[in-house]
């Protein structure tokens, strides 16, 4: 009867202990799904990304479109434009900084 009795608590504990890592699993996806991308124009791009973007490091860039992306509390700008009739897709961080993706 002991023997049933420690079957039945260790089961009971493992049973719980699944159910918290799967909760542990839903936050994080829920906290995945909080990162947003949304389209801005090329106006909406802060001042420092927009000087980054008119200084000579770029002059051949011509911007095309503008994205934000939000993940937490951090915040990225996507733009898309051509250089040299290439595609490019380069990452800035709000303080106009280019950032490795």
């Amino acid at each position: 009867m002991k023997k049933l009795f420690v079957v039945m608590l260790s089961s009971a504990l493992v049973l719980g202990m699944s159910t918290a890592v799967n909760a542990n699993v839903t936050t994080v996806a829920q906290e995945r799904v909080q990162d947003a991308k949304k389209a801005i124009t090329l106006d909406e791009l802060p001042e420092a990304v927009k000087a980054t973007l008119a200084s000579d490091g770029f002059k051949d860039f011509k911007a095309e479109s503008a994205t934000i992306i939000q993940s937490g509390t951090q915040v990225m700008y996507e733009v898309t434009g051509k250089r040299a009739d290439k595609t490019e897709v380069l990452h800035f961080g709000a303080d106009g900084k280019q950032v490795a993706k």
